[in-house]
């Protein structure tokens, strides 16, 4: 689903020191129909 890539996009980038800070991932939501 959307809300899967999301989470999945969000824990790359967390796992990544350089893109840890919220400043990087925080600002992407999802907006309409999240199926």
């Amino acid at each position: 689903t959307k809300a899967e890539a999301l989470r999945q996009a969000q824990l790359t980038l967390l796992s990544n020191s350089e893109y840890k800070h919220p400043f990087f991932w925080a600002p992407f939501v999802l907006i309409g129909n999240w199926l």
